[in-house]
């Protein structure tokens, strides 16, 4: 077609590009510029729509222009250059560039031609810059570095969108930067991906430019060259040029044409066949392939299906031709199954040849792969794999081998995520290019129809299904034979006879991995090899052409069966004992096949083998034996060929999940073809609830395979004989299958005989004649006493191995002896077998030993009676009076703790051993824990394993009432279950065992009531009283004679005072034996910190053992005797009728007590007590000082005082109430229970729990009579209506004492005490005006009046409002230190206006001025006068400003910067500098992360000085207290607690130490409460007190961000304070020191090599640095993997310390944070804890420990946004910090690939941290014990390396504990030598 110029009109060729007559250049319309390109649909469609946009964008006249900068990727003559070229000339017609031609720049020329960057893009503007190779100017992977292109890619951020840039290059390199770099990805609005020609694209290029030439082809040479481009094709490899190849063979017909034609002269433009020169096979027509094909031996099928495809790929070609059907190609892609060597890849390429032949695929060539070639196991590269794999294959097949394995079986169902990935893109691409390519899916018939069921859409995306069957015999003969024909050998006619007897056997005894066709190959192979064995012995010259070219018979490896002799097969089996049954069955098997044989030999027709064994009965029967005997006996008959036992059970065929059952039976079925496959305890692949169960699928899957493997493997089914029979019932297929039932008994007494005797001949042994005459009856009795798990012969194997060690133990100690003979070695005596202890207690003996244990006098005489009951059924039965039937035994046994329950049973095992009653004796202790599970099926597991365990002794149920559960609460049905599992076998094993159930009487009878039949079981009830205290002192006596220890008499009086009072105010959990065991131990405690003040040399025998009365511990209350209390009591103000009242009372109970001594009865105490009154009247100090005075006259043993409120009594759900009052009055027992104001628990109504919290108060009131006084409490109308509401409370309390308001003369005298306390006077007005003051005070009161409380409170603001007075004057020169004495009126009613101070003559009182007293002198004296919280708090001010705080914290700059800039910025306050306004915002309250609690308690205190110095605070004091503390211990309890603790640090600061603790956990309500409360106080007494919290950091972490977050604005930053070795600073250590450090760690080779390297490398980057000033940018993130104490840690702080060195990190801490630093819990805390995590590590190393976990496989929303807030820190704050990533391996492998876009990029190395080696272990403790100053002895050390090897130590953590231990035993015995024993840990 001829181009017209738009100049002048003239008409120029298609190809022209500039006008013949006036050479203006030719404009193609877009669709013939277009046409240029062959192929590339899509891409010219893209052009084409980029064309009609920047027309529209033309049309508009907005002058709005689009970015068209253009990336093109593609191999080498794809055409990038066409398509710029093309892009080129229709931006130039369609006036989107303004100049003709580009600016081609080639990569080689390009560093030349950016020396001129600037003018060169002026110079190309209005045009294109196109740059080609571009893969030469990038480096590989992430573009961190400086390179070529960046100068361009930054000219474009400044030029925009003119000139238009494109850039060309191949895509190695090219393409996985421009993906890796989406920035510079961005920058280019179009990317063309370029394929590869096909090979009918390539045939139209070379038409294409031979049409440029003007030839056209004749139909021969236009077939040649078609198949010249197939075979090119099918052929090429990386060089193949692709377009450039079509040109060079259109150039080269060319020269050929033209060559031709010189010679001819016949120029007609017509290329001929000879013009394509090169060896160019003919096409074959499809008749010619499939004729090929049927000359194939075997697969008649699959010929035939692939003639069929054949048919029906051309039809629908042709219906296509004539415009019948639809124009696309039909997609063909066919499964190809079959085993080895079956012909699966010469099918396939036959396929190609057809569908090549039919014009169906271009090139019909075969790619073959696998998963390896389509799989990588990194992220994001098998697609790209998979996707490149068919891109080899366009044109022809893909064929996947072995496809199945692209979903490897898992047994708990994981995907395979990368395997998933490559059939996702296959999917896609067999969808994307239908008929494009095929694709054959081949591997084995089974593990393809499960690969298909894989993905839903996988199976409907193959067309066929062809399987190739194996080769039969006859076929298999063929193949052999056609490999001699192929080499011009002769077989013989004998030699084909023997050969195909070769091939059958081979046929017969194929398993799954037959190789058919291979396996005839190799057979072929031997027979050539045997051939020339044969030659090699005849004489060279004797060997003819014939000779050498013949197969003889001899030559084929085949052995011919020999006659089977029944007895030679049957000789291991006769060797067992017993077995007759088994023994004939074998026999009668044996002849059978012989007869088989021989019937084969005769021609006749032979049954196939299908013999399946059931074996039943115990363990140690023989099964498994008997089995590896039948695989030997069938392999040496030739059924089996290998005859190998696979063993298995349940666990090795069932999977956990659906689907992965039948994979794991099929596994364990292939490992067993050509033998045995022996599943033991088969019965539990269907156990009798299997209506979800997996075993199902296991028994179906086995039945399959029985029947599709028939003959090619035997299974047996081994379990007990009941279970198996339901095994085989329950289904139908199962019994029928299995064609052998044997029954394995259990041994009798005479074949244990038999099998003990053999295992004694086979050890060349010999028995004694006492033990050869009693073996027998010694192995009836090991029969009598067998159970279900009997483990017959292994039993007996047991016992002879017990019996050897036993002969050992006892020559040992004969070896010494003078009449020891040798021959002794040789004989094992009766007494090895039964192992006859040294002595057996007797009867007498044991009842003797009962006898000494104190008290239990009931329950001794029913075990001595039991006892004698069992030895005279016993006896009766000897002498034939009863029949031998053992009854059973089981007990109840009650009792509280610490009585002695389990002592009674041990000593009821060796009574029942003793008598015969039971076999061993021994004692199985258990509790709920041990015997219930939460997993359903379970627990009847768990009953049955301690049963088992118990067997011949007793299973001790301790506590047995917890299985029934809470009744309240339905009860618990896993521990009914349990029960039930119980009674049963108390039942089935009547007299085989003894349970006892233990535990609190109430509750186990309680417990007994639960089931019908439980009380039945039991034949026994014993019940064991508490200990009384005369019983208790025994004990104690008993404890201390033991230990060797005196007590001295005062000790023994006091002691047996504190064991009556323990014994008096006991609870229901009162420990008895257990207490007392306790007191002794504390004894000993206080005994020992004594005497070890007391100079070793002065320290005798009888001081180290003595105990005095000094040692005993104190109960924590102030002991005062009676006159001290009555002192105390009678100054108290007012409270006349109540000082009469107790007075009386005490003297009362003296007299009482007198009269006891006489003989007389003593009056039990039985007080309680009414308080009424209101507020601050005194209540809680009176009931304190009763409790003194009780305890004091010996009526209550300690005399605590607990105060409860309703909130400490009451619960607020069902059931809660009970426990929490029992719990009050528990811990008020030997003391008093103070209820404060009680009648609110009469307040909430009928349904309230206060009336259930009463009712048990009365209970305990009356059941604990003298054990505690309850002392109820509160406003006198309400505490009567309370008693009134209760016929029976009024009458419990007998006595009643109202506390009345105090007087206005008492409120002063009050006052004046505390005044008088402090040591001050009042000013005359105050003193004159006082009682005025609180007789207005006392008249204007209320019902809230606080009394005494009102008076302390106007005390302190008094002591207050001075201190703020004389802060002001004491500045003043000349002030008059003496008034600080002075309280002024002012200062106690605030009015300094009306009362200003009043001094008179009162100064003269005060005596002489006071000396000259520094400033920090009088703040100490102001700050102990503010108020009495000091006394109260142990702080002592005075001392603590004698400190010089700076100088204690010295070593901690950053707290004294802090104190300096607050006390800068208080500062300038107290002059004006700063508003109140300003000053607001600087609020009091810390938050303190402290390692030090010494350094952070003088921090607190300088920082309250410093605030109190510039009243911002009222006084120093700080008040500590722990956050459990303040959260007290029931619920409701914690605001009190706070209020109180608050109240007490107002004016001051308060320091909640250990912060962590408060909130432990989610539903921790009292903790929940005691921050509401103290952040409530904290708002509105802001101005009252300072609050600091402290704690550790790391457990701080969760309450900082969580609760603490609501809170934040009212603290300061928080701020860390380090624990500082001052004794031995930690200096600066130099690289070199470093390096030394790590060099002398053990092990670790690989890791320091590498640091090393490392260290190398930083010194190069500094000296670089300094020399030539280029900034560093190394990478130091490392990922660390290895298990645990491997010395992952100790190297990161060494590394830390070497970044230090270089100067890349500030600081040299290490910063070890773990998932919870990172991950939050909340919606957007991830984010903020990662900000957080890393912003308080900037110029730290931090070390995350277990990094693995930041993202789970299914990552959850947190996880997710820590990682992705981790990663763009990486990228943002580099260099601001560093990290270690540190975990295990396989987690830490697996983290890696998945969370690939972190590890890679952003982490420079992993390194591996392997196990520690024996010997590394070894040179790991002998530095643990350098360091301590201890050594191993010579005798030691090889003792020490067998330790560790038998301990399988193999980290540095368990190193450190067992160093530690032992070192520890050094030092108590004050050696420096450890011996043998000391590693015995």
């Amino acid at each position: 077609m001829a181009l017209n110029c738009d100049n002048c009109g003239t008409a120029n060729r298609d190809i022209a590009k500039f006008c013949k007559k006036c050479g203006t250049r030719i404009l193609s319309n877009s669709a013939s510029d277009l046409e240029q390109l062959i192929g590339l649909a899509d891409i010219k469609n893209e052009i084409q729509s980029l064309i009609n946009i920047s027309a529209a964008l033309k049309n508009r006249g907005t002058g709005h222009k689009i970015s068209m900068h253009t990336i093109i990727i593609g191999s080498a003559g794809t055409g990038k250059s066409t398509i710029a070229t093309v892009l080129q000339d229709l931006f130039f017609k369609n006036g989107i560039i303004t100049k003709p031609k580009a600016d081609i720049i080639d990569a080689v020329d390009y560093p030349e031609y950016t020396k001129d960057f600037q003018n060169n893009i002026q110079k190309v503007k209005g045009g294109i810059l196109f740059i080609d190779n571009a893969q030469k100017l990038v480096p590989g992977g992430f573009a961190g570095d400086i390179h070529q292109l960046d100068k361009l890619f930054s000219e474009m951020d400044k030029f925009g969108t003119d000139p238009i840039v494109i850039l060309a290059g191949l895509p190695e390199g090219f393409e996985e930067f421009i993906e890796k770099n989406p920035s510079i990805k961005n920058r280019f609005e179009y990317k063309f991906k370029l394929p590869e020609y096909t090979a009918t694209e390539l045939y139209q290029i070379c038409i294409q430019r031979l049409t440029k030439y003007n030839l056209t082809l004749n139909e021969d040479a236009d077939k040649r060259l078609k198949v010249l481009f197939k075979q090119a094709f099918k052929t090429k490899d990386k060089s193949f040029g692709n377009g450039h190849f079509s040109v060079g063979t259109a150039e080269e017909i060319f020269k050929n044409y033209l060559s031709r034609v010189s010679k001819s002269g016949n120029d007609d433009n017509i290329v001929c066949k000879e013009d394509i020169k090169g060896n160019i096979p003919e096409e074959k027509s499809v008749e010619q392939v499939i004729a090929e094909m049927e000359e194939y031996i075997g697969m008649d099928t699959v010929k035939a299906a692939v003639k069929e495809i054949a048919q029906q790929v051309a039809m629908q070609q042709e219906r296509v031709k004539r415009g019948i059907g639809k124009e696309e190609k039909v997609g063909v892609h066919i499964v190809l199954t079959g085993n080895p060597g079956t012909g699966k890849t010469t099918i396939a390429r036959k396929l190609g040849e057809i569908f090549a032949a039919i014009e169906y695929l271009d090139s019909g060539h075969v790619v073959e792969v696998d998963r390896g070639k389509i799989v990588s196991q990194y992220p994001n590269e098998t697609a790209p794999l998979t996707s490149s794999a068919v891109d080899k294959a366009m044109g022809g097949i893909l064929f996947v081998d072995e496809a199945y394995t692209l979903t490897p079986y898992s047994e708990t169902n994981d995907v395979d995520k990368y395997g998933k990935e490559a059939i996702e893109a296959l999917m896609k691409r067999m969808e994307d290019d239908r008929g494009k390519f095929v694709l054959i899916a081949a591997g084995y018939k089974l593990e393809m129809e499960r690969f298909l069921k894989t993905n839903p859409g996988l199976k409907s995306r193959f067309t066929k299904y062809l399987h190739i069957e194996d080769y039969k015999p006859d076929e298999l003969l063929l193949i052999y034979k056609g490999f001699f024909k192929k080499q011009k050998y002769v077989l013989t006619e004998q030699a084909e006879d023997i050969a195909k007897k070769a091939i059958t056997k081979l046929y017969d005894n194929r398993d799954k991995d037959f190789g058919n066709g291979r396996e005839m190959r190799k057979l072929f192979e031997a027979t050539l090899a045997k051939q020339a064995e044969r030659i090699s012995k005849i004489s060279t010259n004797l060997q003819d052409d014939e000779l050498l070219v013949t197969i003889l018979p001899e030559d084929i490896p085949y052995e011919a069966p020999k006659e089977l002799d029944v007895k030679e097969i049957m000789t291991e089996l006769n060797e067992l004992t017993g077995m007759k049954e088994i023994k004939d069955e074998i026999a009668n098997l044996v002849n059978y096949l012989n007869i088989e044989k021989k019937r084969k030999e005769q021609g006749g027709t032979t049954t196939p083998l299908n013999i399946h064994f059931v074996f039943t009965g115990n363990p140690g029967t023989g099964k498994t034996t008997v089995a590896r005997i039948i695989g030997k006996v069938f392999k040496q008959l030739g059924l089996l060929p290998s005859g190998h036992v696979i063993e298995t059970d349940r666990s090795k065929l069932v999977g956990t999940t659906i689907g992965s059952t039948a994979p794991k039976t099929d596994q364990v079925i292939d490992s067993a073809m050509g033998g045995i496959l022996f599943i033991d305890e088969a019965y539990t692949l269907s156990p009798d609830d299997a209506s979800f169960d997996y075993g199902k699928e296991a028994i179906d899957q086995l039945l399959k395979r029985m029947e599709d493997d028939r003959g090619k493997f035997i299974v047996v089914v081994a379990g007990y004989t009941n279970e198996m029979r339901k095994f085989l019932n329950a289904n139908p297929g199962l019994n029928s299958r299995f064609t052998k039932k044997i029954h394995f008994a259990d041994y009798g007494p005479e074949e244990m005989v038999e099998i003990f005797s053999k295992m004694v001949a086979k050890k060349e042994l010999l028995l004694d004649e006492n033990a050869e005459t009693n073996l027998l009856k010694f192995f009836k009795g090991v029969h009598i006493s067998r159970d279900k798990n009997f483990g017959n012969a292994r039993e007996v194997r047991n016992i002879f191995e017990a019996s050897i060690q036993r002969q050992g133990n006892r020559l040992s100690k004969r070896f010494t002896q003078p009449d020891y003979d040798e021959k002794e070695l040789k004989y094992l005596l009766l007494e090895d077998i039964e192992g006859v202890e040294a002595k057996i207690k007797s009867l007498d003996d044991i009842l003797k030993e009962l006898d000494e244990f104190t008290g239990m006098v009931s329950v001794k005489k029913a075990v001595r009676e039991i006892a004698l009951q069992i030895k005279m059924q016993q006896e009766r039965v000897n002498r034939g009076l009863a029949e031998a039937e053992k009854f059973g035994m089981h007990f109840i046994l009650t009792g509280n703790p610490g009585t002695g329950k389990t002592t009674i049973t041990r000593k009821l095992g060796e009574v029942f051993k003793s008598i015969g009653f039971l076999t061993k004796g021994h004692v199985i202790e258990v509790d709920k824990s041990k015997l219930v599970s939460s997993v359903m099926g379970k627990t009847p597991e768990l009953v049955n394993d301690a049963c088992e365990q118990a067997m011949g002794g007793i299973l001790f149920v301790d506590e047995a009432y917890t299985l029934a559960g809470d009744p309240l609460k339905g009860g618990d049905s896993y521990g009914k279950e349990a029960i039930e599992t119980l009674m049963k076998r108390m039942e089935d094993d009547r007299g085989k065992f003894v349970v006892i159930a233990a535990g609190y009487k109430k509750e186990i009878n309680d417990f007994l009531d639960t089931n019908p039949g439980m009380k039945s079981r039991f034949d026994r009830y014993l019940h064991i009283d508490d200990y009384t205290a005369d019983e208790l002192f025994e004990i104690l006596l008993g404890m201390s004679k033991k230990k060797k220890y005196k007590l001295e008499e005062t000790a023994l009086e006091e002691i047996k005072k504190k064991i009556v009072g323990m014994v008096t105010s006991k609870s229901k959990d009162f420990a008895n034996a257990r207490e007392v065991r306790k007191l002794f131990d504390s004894l000993v405690a206080k005994q020992s910190e004594r005497v070890s003040k007391i100079p070793i040399e002065e320290c005798t025998d009888e001081i180290l053992c003595t105990i005095t009365k000094d040692d005993l511990p104190s109960d924590g209350t102030k002991s005062m005797n009676i006159d001290e209390i009555l002192k105390e009591l009678n100054e108290l103000t007012g409270m006349q009728n109540i000082k009469n009242e107790l007075t009386g009372l005490i003297d009362y109970l003296a007299v009482e007590k007198e009269r006891a001594k006489e003989g007389g009865d003593e009056t039990k105490l039985n007080i309680h007590f009414v308080f009424t009154g209101n507020p601050g009247t005194g209540k809680t100090t009176v009931a304190r000082l009763i409790g003194q005075i009780f305890k004091s006259i010996g009526l209550l043993p300690q005399g605590q005082v607990v105060e409860v409120d309703r909130s400490g009594l009451v619960g607020q759900w069902v059931g809660q109430t009970e426990p929490k009052t029992n719990r009050a009055i528990d811990s008020a027992l030997g003391g008093i229970l103070f209820i404060d104001e009680a009648y609110t628990l009469a307040s909430g109504g009928g349904n309230d729990f206060g009336k259930q919290a009463i009712d048990i108060l009365l209970k305990r009131m009356e059941d604990d009579r003298g054990k505690f006084i309850c002392i109820v409490a509160g406003y006198t109308n309400q505490m009567n209506s309370f008693l009134d509401m209760n016929p029976g409370l009024a009458s419990r309390f007998t006595k009643h004492i109202d506390f009345t308001d105090y007087t206005a003369e008492e409120l002063e005298d009050i006052f004046m005490r505390n005044v008088k306390k402090k040591k001050l006077i009042l000013d005359l007005t105050a003193e004159e005006k006082l009682k005025s003051y609180f007789e207005n005070i006392y008249a204007k009161r209320d019902k809230n009046f606080g009394n005494a409380r009102e008076v302390r409170n106007i005390f302190e603001k008094s002591i207050q409002r001075q201190g703020a007075r004389l802060a002001k004057q004491l500045k003043m020169e000349g002030f008059d230190r003496r008034l600080l004495k002075v309280l002024s009126f002012g200062d106690i009613t605030g009015d300094y206006v009306s009362y200003p101070e009043n001094y008179g003559s009162l100064l003269e009182k005060l005596g002489q001025p006071l000396p000259e007293i520094s400033l920090e002198d009088i703040n100490t004296k102001l700050n102990s006068d503010i108020n009495n919280s000091t006394e109260q708090n142990g702080n002592n001010l005075e001392a603590s400003n004698n400190l010089n705080y700076e100088e204690k914290l010295k070593s901690h700059p950053n707290l004294i910067k802090f104190l300096k800039e607050i006390e800068e910025t208080y500062s300038k306050y107290k002059n004006g500098l700063l508003t109140d306004e300003e000053i607001k915002g600087k609020v009091k309250n810390l938050v303190v992360f402290t390692e030090d609690e010494e350094t952070k308690k003088l921090f607190v205190e300088y920082y309250a000085e410093v605030l109190y110095k510039y009243d911002i605070l009222h006084s120093a004091d700080v008040k500590y207290i722990t956050a459990v503390n303040l959260k007290g211990k029931y619920i409701g309890q914690a605001s009190g607690i706070v209020n109180k603790t608050v109240d007490e640090a107002l004016g001051g600061i308060l320091c909640v130490e250990e912060t962590q603790n408060l909130i432990s956990e989610t539903f921790d309500f009292n903790g929940k409460e005691a921050f509401n409360v103290l952040i409530e106080r904290l708002v509105n007494d802001c101005d009252k007190f300072g609050l600091v919290l402290s704690g550790d950091k790391e457990k701080m972490n969760e309450f900082m961000t969580n609760d603490f977050l609501y809170i934040k604005n009212k603290f300061l930053e928080p701020f860390k304070i380090k624990k500082i070795d001052n004794a031995a600073e930690e200096k600066e250590l130099t690289t070199q020191d470093v390096l030394n450090e790590l060099n002398e760690l053990v092990g670790l080779t690989e890791v320091k090599t590498f640091i090393g390297q490392l260290a190398r490398l930083l010194e190069m980057e500094k000296e670089k640095e300094a020399k030539l000033g280029i900034k560093s940018r190394f990478n130091p993130n490392l990922i660390f993997i290895g298990n645990e104490g491997t010395g992952k840690t100790t190297v990161a702080k060494l590394y830390a310390k070497l970044l230090k060195s270089y100067g890349i990190l500030e600081h040299s801490d290490l910063v070890i944070k773990r998932k919870a630093d990172f991950v939050g819990k909340y919606l957007g805390q991830s984010e903020a804890l990662v900000s957080k995590t890393i912003e308080d590590s900037y110029g730290k190393l931090i070390f995350f420990s277990n990094a693995y976990e930041l993202t789970s496989k299914e990552p959850t929303y947190a996880e997710q946004s820590a990682r992705d807030k981790l990663k763009q820190k990486l990228v943002e704050d580099a260099g601001k910090f560093f990290m270690i990533l540190a975990g295990n391996k396989n987690e830490t492998e697996l983290f890696m690939q998945r969370e690939f876009y972190i590890t890679q990029p952003h982490f420079v190395r992993a390194l591996y941290f392997p196990d520690y080696t024996a010997i590394e272990i070894y040179q790991l403790f002998i530095k643990q014990f350098n360091v301590a100053g201890l050594k191993l002895s010579e005798a030691t050390e090889t003792s020490f390396k067998f330790f560790i090897s038998a301990n399988n130590i193999n980290n540095s953590k368990k190193v450190k504990e067992i160093a530690e231990k032992i070192v520890e035993r050094c030092k108590q015995k004050g050696i420096n030598e450890i011996s043998e024993e000391e590693i015995t840990l």
